[in-house]
């Protein structure tokens, strides 16, 4: 019998005597067919009889009454498929009860008059459909033995030191079993999700749409396609016996840190076969390798070799750890373990080597050198640079930096403010004929500026910083730097292309019409904008102050905020500072730059 329409199991039938073929629910040409099943009680369920197969689609409608009155275990077959060994085919996608519809997989549960039902399509002799009563039920004087569990959204339930019988999970919620349990029969998880947070030696199998996770141990693990195992409680080590996972099935690994305990693993006795199928690794507690960091995240005992792969990983083979590589080895630890390992290469420096003292790189570092009598800072000098290079003059740098609040204190007027730059920058006094030309010139309308910049850029002051730019004076891209700082600080990655260019380019607008003060602007800007993106929101968007400041700390600095460091943040976020602003400030410190420096050498990308 094909149907497209409407079958029905009901009044209309003496219990039984429906009798056919083969039964077929259709849904060519676009039609839903219905199956329609009246059910008076717990024992008088008419149903059809089939000696062919079954193959099912379309709606489930369920007639009920007021008072269903079913127990926990029962099942109320309404398809006897009695003629074939054959596995009934396909699956009803709604469940319309008494006129209410629903969207139905193949595991779902769903709520009637107090109780848990789910449609059993292997009850019986393995091949009849029927309608399984789930609800969870602890026998009152023997907590002790196990049963079907069916704990609803969002609901956790738990077992402890259960000694007998099986455990079924049904329902969409967690079962968490704990202490020491004994019971022999299968464990097997339908639906939901099951923590082994305490030892059982029952095989467990995990279908689809099902996660096995805890930091217990169990005994042989099966997950079919579709399943999930997810060692651990965020993360930690789930110990098994012989494991095997199905092509379609995900291992979940999460990974916080290098030590045992910090990421999920698998500690197997036995044998390990992972079959195709996938791998997906993510970090918590904002977590971020280094080169070299390695991770077993299947210790498997003795010296049997790991069989299969994970898909698309052969040995050898990388996969993304958000913006780092892990490589993967079916060989690892003591020969048969499974291992992953940061190998994530050195990107390209940014910045520049400049050789010449004559270059405009040499004339600004002569201007720090005479006015301030240092070296310039990176950010000061690719500010000024790029400003040069946007239409400033050396004349305009001079004098941003005699307006610094660094510059003031030292002589600016006559005959002192010459000497001051003869002896910041030539390293002697000033001549007699140098002394008077100068001093003149200052008295006769000449800026210091412009005189700052005669004596900066000139033959003699060259030929000074000349073994320095011999050497090689690293001319860093500060502000990509800068930004990127703000990336690990903020988002806890290295940047992507395309927004450290955006950002980058923003913040040398800023240098380029206002100096360091300009780019300082354009990074607090950078920061505003990842600040308020969705990918922050995601993230960290709900952190309070505290919890802020610490997430800043961890990303440009690798810890967090010392005591009086977060007692000082917070006061400033309190008193009105912007989050921008107190991120940009932590991130572009000292500290964090040699934080990041430090781990080039690691594989890290980030000079400043």
């Amino acid at each position: 019998m094909t149907v497209s329409g409407t079958i029905s199991a009901g009044p209309a039938f003496t219990v039984g005597t429906l009798a056919i073929g083969s039964l077929t629910l259709s849904t060519a040409g676009g039609a839903t067919p219905i199956f329609r099943q009246d059910i008076a009680t717990p024992t008088i369920c008419d149903h059809v009889n089939v000696t062919g197969t079954v193959a099912l689609a379309g709606t489930l409608e369920l007639l009920l009454p007021a008072n269903l009155g079913t127990n926990s275990g029962d099942s109320l077959v309404f398809i006897d498929n009695d003629g074939t060994a054959d596995a009934v085919t396909g699956a009803f996608t709604s469940l319309r009860v008494n006129g209410g519809t629903v969207a139905l997989a193949v595991n779902d549960t769903f709520q009637l008059q107090g109780h848990t039902y789910r449609i059993d399509y292997a009850a019986g002799d393995g091949n009849d459909v029927a309608i399984r009563d789930v609800t969870f039920v602890a026998p009152p004087n023997d907590p002790s033995v196990g049963g079907p569990v069916s704990p609803g959204p969002g609901q956790t339930q738990t077992l402890s030191n259960v000694s007998s019988g099986s455990v079924t999970l049904d329902g969409p919620g967690t079962l968490v079993l704990t202490g020491v349990n004994t019971f022999t029969g299968p464990t097997t998880v339908n639906a939901g999700t099951l923590l082994v947070n305490g030892s059982i030696v029952s095989p467990v199998s995990v279908g689809s749409g099902a996660t096995l996770g805890g930091s217990g141990s169990t005994g042989t693990v099966t997950v079919a396609a579709g399943g999930t195992l997810s060692p651990g409680n965020s993360p930690g080590v789930l110990s098994t016996k012989d494991l095997s996972l199905a092509a379609g099935a995900v291992l979940r690994e999460e990974i916080g840190g290098t030590a045992t305990g910090q990421f999920d693993q698998l500690k197997v006795v036995g044998t390990v076969s992972l079959n195709g199928a996938k791998l997906d690794a993510s970090a918590v507690s904002f977590f971020s390798p280094i080169r070299g960091n390695s991770f077993a995240i299947i210790d498997n005992d003795g010296t049997d070799a790991v069989a299969g792969t994970f898909a698309g990983l052969t040995e050898g083979g990388t996969l993304s750890f958000g913006a780092r590589s892990l490589r993967i080895s079916y060989h690892g630890g003591d020969g048969n373990d499974v291992v992953l390992t940061d190998v994530t290469g050195n990107a390209a420096v940014f910045g520049r080597v400049e050789t010449s003292a004559a270059s405009t790189t040499g004339a600004v570092y002569g201007l720090y050198e005479a006015l301030l009598d240092r070296a310039p800072d990176p950010l000061g000098l690719q500010s000024f640079t790029t400003a040069i290079r946007s239409g400033a003059s050396l004349t305009d740098v001079a004098g941003a930096i005699l307006g610094s609040p660094e510059h003031a204190g030292r002589p600016v007027t006559g005959a002192a403010y010459v000497e001051s730059l003869y002896t910041s920058v030539l390293n002697r006094s000033a001549d007699a004929g140098g002394l008077a030309a100068y001093t003149n010139a200052l008295a006769t309308g000449t800026s210091q500026a412009a005189v700052a910049v005669q004596i900066a850029t000139s033959t003699e002051a060259q030929g000074v910083l000349k073994p320095t730019f011999d050497v090689g004076v690293y001319l860093p891209d500060a502000v990509t730097a800068g930004v990127a700082r703000l990336y690990h600080g903020l988002l806890n990655r290295a940047p992507d292309t395309d927004g450290l260019l955006a950002f980058s380019n923003l913040v040398n607008q800023g240098a380029a019409s206002g100096g360091v003060d300009g780019a300082l602007r354009g990074l607090v800007s950078t920061a505003s904008a990842m600040l308020t993106s969705t990918e922050y929101a995601g993230t960290r968007g709900s952190l309070k102050d505290a919890a802020f400041v610490d997430s800043v700390y961890l990303g440009a600095l690798g810890r967090k905020a010392e005591a009086a460091g977060s007692v000082y943040w917070t006061d400033q976020l309190s008193h009105g500072a912007s989050r921008a602003v107190v991120a940009t400030q932590i991130a572009e410190s000292p500290e964090a730059q040699v934080h990041l420096v430090g781990q080039i050498e690691l594989g890290q990308y980030l000079i400043a």
